[in-house]
C-alpha cells in the first residue's frame, strides 16, 4: 500500500486526541493551564496543520486519562507526522494546499468512487491527455503545466487504485 502520507496522519492523530480532550471535559485552557502547551499549539496538534512530538502525546494522553494501550497507538503514529508528504516538494503552484490532503486521502484509500462526466478521472489519464487537459488553463505557463503533469503521473504511481487498475488491465 502505498504511504498515507504526514498530512493524513497529522489530521487523524489531531481529530483523535481532540475527542479524548473533549471526552475527558478538558478545554484548551486546561491544557495551557497543565503547561503541556499554548492554546495555538494544541489548535495546530488538533487541526493536523503541524508535526507532533511524542512528548506531547504522552503528555496530553496523561491529562486526558487515557489507558497506556490507547496512548502507546496513539504515540506510534506521532513519527508519520514529521515526514514530508511526496506532493509537498512540487509547490503550491503545482499542488495547492487544498488538494494535498485529497493527494494523501487518494494514496492511503483502497477504493475512491468517482462520477467525472467531462473528464477522465485523474488517476487513470495518460500522460498526454493529462497534459491537454492541464494546459487547457491559459494562465499556466509551460513549466507549471509540465510540472502538473508529472504531478500528475506520480500521484498514479502511488496510488494503490491505480496500481490495481493496471494489474486488471
Amino acid at each position: 500500500m502505498a504511504s498515507a502520507g504526514s498530512l493524513v496522519v497529522r489530521r487523524q492523530l489531531g481529530a483523535k486526541l481532540r475527542q479524548l480532550r473533549i471526552a475527558a471535559g478538558k478545554s484548551l485552557a486546561d491544557v495551557d493551564a497543565a503547561s503541556l502547551g499554548s492554546k495555538a499549539k494544541l489548535s495546530r496538534i488538533e487541526s493536523g496543520k503541524g508535526p507532533v512530538k511524542i512528548a506531547d502525546v504522552r503528555a496530553l494522553c496523561w491529562l486526558y486519562g487515557v489507558s497506556d494501550e490507547t496512548t502507546d497507538a496513539l504515540t506510534a503514529l506521532a513519527p508519520g507526522t514529521q515526514q514530508d508528504d511526496w506532493w509537498e516538494a512540487y509547490g503550491t503552484a503545482v499542488v495547492p494546499d487544498w488538494f494535498g490532503l485529497y493527494a494523501g486521502l487518494e494514496a492511503a484509500a483502497s477504493r475512491i468512487r468517482a462520477f467525472e462526466p467531462q473528464l477522465v478521472h485523474g488517476l487513470v489519464q495518460t500522460e498526454d491527455y493529462a497534459r491537454a487537459a492541464i494546459s487547457a488553463d491559459s494562465r499556466l505557463g509551460a513549466d507549471v503545466v509540465e510540472q502538473r503533469v508529472k504531478f500528475r503521473l506520480e500521484r498514479q504511481r502511488t496510488s494503490e487504485i491505480a496500481d490495481r487498475r493496471r494489474r486488471v488491465v
